[in-house]
């Protein structure tokens, strides 16, 4: 079966309507319909890069940038100050792009936020009591629960992703 695509006679993917340029096409790059076959491939390229080595490599572009317009504007209250809006708006793009990885980083669960972790820690404790259950009767049971629930919740309160 053809790609249902209009002018591309490549053949369909098994199950698919269209051909897998038309398929990743749609996937990476849904509001893109361009004419132009030049900014078409350019696009392609973008796309097939990594979503979070891009987004990297943006900031990184975006912090080199804010660099050289600092360090262009002298040492002069006149020129630090003309250069006031392009830095702020640097710093503007800079943070949605560092807030687009944080928000990337929660949905795969690269890393978890503080109320996901607070959950996993009570899960943890639960672990240990389920497996501790032949000690409870014991007089200080109830306590050594207590104390590694408080050594955990601490070390989570304490840690950061440095």
């Amino acid at each position: 079966m053809k790609c249902t695509t209009d002018h591309c006679n490549h053949n369909a993917l098994t199950g698919q309507p269209k051909c897998k340029r038309h398929t990743d096409e749609e996937q990476r790059v849904r509001s893109y319909r361009l004419n132009n076959a030049k900014l078409q491939n350019r696009v392609d390229e973008l796309t097939s890069v990594d979503f979070m080595s891009s987004l990297k490599a943006e900031v990184a572009l975006a912090q080199t940038m804010l660099e050289q317009r600092l360090n262009s504007a002298g040492s002069s209250s006149a020129e630090i100050v003309a250069c006031h809006m392009a830095v702020n708006s640097s710093l503007e793009t800079i943070n949605r792009l560092v807030a687009s990885m944080h928000k990337y980083d929660l949905s795969t669960g690269e890393v978890l936020a503080k109320p996901a972790l607070t959950r996993l820690m009570g899960q943890v404790v639960d672990d240990i009591a389920t497996e501790l259950e032949a000690f409870q009767d014991h007089p200080a049971y109830a306590d050594v629960m207590d104390r590694i629930a408080d050594r955990l919740a601490a070390r989570i309160k304490e840690t950061t992703n440095e």
